[in-house]
């Protein structure tokens, strides 16, 4: 049985795999919430970075490992979160079941 922990690096590793040069990849980032003014984990960032060093997209991913699919609830407070981040221009949801 896979860990929570094993599920984010597996959807890190594919991530990695199937994106481009110049992408960097971190997991349990603390990124900037604007609506609870702090900074607050998110499980998979990636960051696609030019050969400038600019970074042009910034993705956030939250893997989920539940037994049974999220419901909309859950759903919908993780978009909640995840559009509170305004550094954020990309945002996913990854779900085991």
């Amino acid at each position: 049985m896979l860990t929570p922990t094993d599920i984010h690096f597996l959807v890190g590793l594919l991530t990695l795999i199937s994106r481009p040069e110049g992408v960097e990849l971190e997991l349990g980032s603390m990124v900037f919430d604007a609506a609870a003014e702090e900074h607050r984990d998110v499980d998979v960032t990636v960051r696609a970075v030019g050969d400038d060093g600019a970074v042009s997209v910034f993705e956030g991913l939250e893997v989920k490992d539940h037994a049974r699919p999220l419901d909309v609830t859950h759903v919908e407070q993780l978009c909640a979160k995840l559009r509170d981040m305004p550094g954020i221009t990309d945002r996913g949801i990854v779900g085991s079941a």
